[in-house]
């Protein structure tokens, strides 16, 4: 629907906070103080184990307008998985890639 809504060219970049992860020169631009912030982070999430988030987390939601316990599941989640894309593209040595990120990311 969005895509129907803006012409092509007017997307392309519009979401782009951080440089693709091959883009060395950009990630190393970025202070040093920092990129170790976020590789320190990303140390700390790389045992989380990504558990489900089944349909009757969601259908509670549904039936009770309570959304916290399915959000709370979510956006954990959601953090975990930007913790540990940025600290793989601060490091790029698929250290935090792999069976941490890879699995998850249509899970969100």
């Amino acid at each position: 629907m969005f895509r129907e809504m803006v012409p092509q060219e007017e997307i392309i970049g519009l979401f782009d906070l951080y440089p693709a992860d091959p883009d060395r020169k950009a990630w190393e631009s970025i202070s040093k103080n920092y990129r170790n912030r976020l590789e320190e982070e990303g140390e700390k999430w790389l045992d989380y184990e990504f558990t489900p988030i089944y349909a009757k987390d969601f259908m509670e939601f549904c039936r009770t307008g309570n959304r916290s316990h399915y959000e709370e599941k979510l956006f954990l989640r959601r953090t975990a998985l930007n913790v540990l894309v940025l600290a793989e593209c601060v490091r790029y040595r698929w250290k935090f890639h792999g069976h941490h990120c890879e699995p998850h990311i249509f899970n969100l």
